[in-house]
């Protein structure tokens, strides 16, 4: 008799169905940011279509949430509490240099500014 508890594998104490989750939401919210129309209010279908859409899709964000502190939970088993901070404040510097990067050279070839600042 098998009981209702995750795939854990002996080797790393990987959990399959995290992955198929942040699968499934990273799609959802692939659909999420391309569902723009929503933001502006009309008496049309495809309005109202797309808050269906928008409203079944809104559990994405908390589910990457909890996916976040799941795998985080025990962390000190891997690694101290400094290199955990270190390694984050590493991943996080890089990611705000790389978008201040691609945020300062977005100037189109023509000259075209995208983003309405400059």
């Amino acid at each position: 008799m098998k009981k209702n508890t995750p795939e854990i594998s002996n080797k790393e104490k990987f959990v399959t169905y995290f992955d198929v989750l942040n699968i499934i939401a990273c799609l959802a919210v692939l659909i999420l940011h391309h569902n723009g129309i929503v933001w502006q209010f009309s008496k049309s279908w495809s309005w109202r279509i797309s808050l269906l859409v928008e409203c079944a899709f809104y559990w994405a964000v908390p589910i990457f949430l909890m996916l976040s502190v799941a795998t985080l939970m025990n962390y000190r088993e891997k690694y101290s509490t400094r290199t955990f901070f270190q390694k984050k404040i590493y991943s996080y510097c890089d990611t705000v240099a790389l978008l201040e990067y691609y945020y300062f050279n977005m100037e189109g070839f023509d000259g075209t500014d995208y983003f309405g600042v400059i």
